[in-house]
């Protein structure tokens, strides 16, 4: 795992510090060390070694839960958006999604919503390849910006929900380890001690209460559907159409006519003549009017 990778870092790592930051510094407080004394003992190759362990942990977890909510939401929230019309996308511009999808992703067809309707199995078999498609190619993390934000938001929301329980578990026993020890050795500084494991109990209720399933739903959806409005991005158009003119090139015509000439010298064009840097040149010898 490559920690300075701005996925590793948003999905994995950034979760490790929400749920240990708290836990940490209060076994810091109550083993009275300062971040100076910690690094000291322990040398920064094992703490990578360990964060580097526990965002595999951490990825695996959310892997595992993501499972469990895709059967709860009846599958994959990108191929719901793409299954049949929903509030995300109306019904015009789910069929231009689909028509975009067809021309980027090969091998991929979509039938009418009625058909798709009846067999959903195959339906979903379709949007699953053609999803599948388009996420290899929208992994150019420039042209797509927005998509790679909405992807680390989601990674993170998942990856938290999935450790979220470890995170509630080590925030209590902290929390209790930091008053028994305070009243074990009838410490002056019970009071700080119990601040410390308020806050202790405070961060596992708010685990608790805010990441949950919704919390995660509607990051998923929210990428689902920036994914899915990713085929109207204008990198993926390989013909465009322009209005832009030729250059200006010299013709080996006539001698150039300035117009002011013509309304003097009773001299007129009889077929269009070309006008480059305000002055005529004729496309054809013109005879003069008598």
């Amino acid at each position: 795992m490559n920690i300075l990778d701005s996925y590793e870092r948003s999905a994995r790592v950034y979760p490790i510090v929400i749920v240990g930051i708290v836990p940490f510094c209060s076994i810091l407080f109550l083993f009275e060390w300062s971040l100076k004394d910690f690094v000291s003992v322990v040398p920064l190759g094992a703490v990578v070694a360990f964060i580097s362990f526990l965002a595999i942990f951490v990825r695996n977890k959310g892997k595992a839960e993501e499972l469990v909510l895709y059967k709860k939401w009846g599958g994959k929230p990108t191929t719901l958006l793409l299954l049949r019309p929903s509030k995300e996308f109306n019904k015009i511009s789910l069929q231009i999604i689909r028509e975009e999808m067809e021309k980027i992703c090969s091998g991929v067809k979509f039938p009418s919503q009625e058909a798709m309707d009846k067999d959903v199995q195959s339906s979903c078999d379709m949007c699953d390849s053609a999803i599948m498609q388009l996420r290899e190619k929208t992994r150019d993390t420039k042209k797509f910006d927005l998509l790679f934000k909405e992807n680390k938001f989601y990674g993170f929301c998942r990856n938290l929900y999935g450790i979220r329980f470890y995170g509630i578990l080590l925030h209590l026993c902290v929390a209790f380890f930091v008053v028994f020890s305070c009243l074990y050795r009838d410490s002056q500084n019970c009071s700080i001690a119990y601040a410390i494991a308020t806050l202790n109990v405070l961060f596992a209720v708010i685990l608790y209460v805010i990441v949950n399933e919704t919390f995660v739903k509607s990051a998923a959806f929210a990428y689902a559907k920036q994914l899915l409005a990713s085929c109207n991005s204008t990198h993926f158009i390989k013909y465009k159409t322009t209005t832009e003119f030729p250059k200006k090139t010299k013709l080996n015509t006539p001698e150039s006519i300035n117009l002011n000439s013509i309304c003097h010298s009773g001299t007129a064009p009889s077929m269009p003549w070309l006008t480059i840097d305000n002055r005529l040149i004729p496309s054809s010898p013109s005879p003069e009017i008598t």
